[in-house]
């Protein structure tokens, strides 16, 4: 509750009470308290992501309304690569052009991310290039290629090693 009220700029009595009213819409208990934790109920899990569903729509609505600026959520998966590597410049230039967009990052693996993006939980990833044939259900863009190397210490004079060399096969 305090996390939920930080985020809405409310205080924690305030999102009790939405919810309050909230649940005496529906007729049903949306959390379950016991002391000072909270936990969702099985309704409130039924219909939590039509409620996402239902926030993404009226930012929709407002990016049509406002013809011009283009506006809403994006949800975007990335890989540990992308997030050091190229996303932090992406999302600034992106934030700084496109201000009415919310952006929301997913960490995770290639695998799992390939995997969201087809289940929906994410709209796109940042990923590692699949090894496999990716369904047809989705596009895919080629954002950089980046060459792997062989690096290695300088042998200490006198040190038995096996001589290893980086080649370009």
């Amino acid at each position: 509750m305090a996390a939920a009220a930080r985020l809405l700029h409310i205080t924690p009595a305030a999102v009790a009470q939405q919810i309050r009213t909230l649940e005496r819409e529906l007729g049903v208990p949306l959390i379950a308290r016991a002391g000072r934790t909270v936990s969702v109920t099985e309704e409130g899990a039924r219909i939590l992501q039509r409620a996402r569903d239902l926030l993404r729509n009226v930012a929709d609505l407002r990016s049509v309304a406002n013809e011009n600026d283009l506006a809403g959520e994006l949800r975007l998966g990335a890989c540990p690569t992308a997030l050091a590597g190229l996303l932090p410049d992406i999302l600034s230039r992106m934030v700084a052009t496109f201000p009415q967009i919310n952006v929301f990052i997913k960490p995770g693996y290639s695998a799992d991310l390939y995997r969201a993006v087809e289940g929906g939980d994410v709209d796109a990833a940042m990923v590692m290039q699949a090894p496999f044939p990716l369904p047809k259900t989705c596009n895919w863009q080629l954002l950089r290629e980046e060459p792997l190397v062989y690096w290695r210490r300088p042998v200490l004079p006198g040190a038995t090693h096996t001589n290893c060399s980086a080649s370009s096969h």
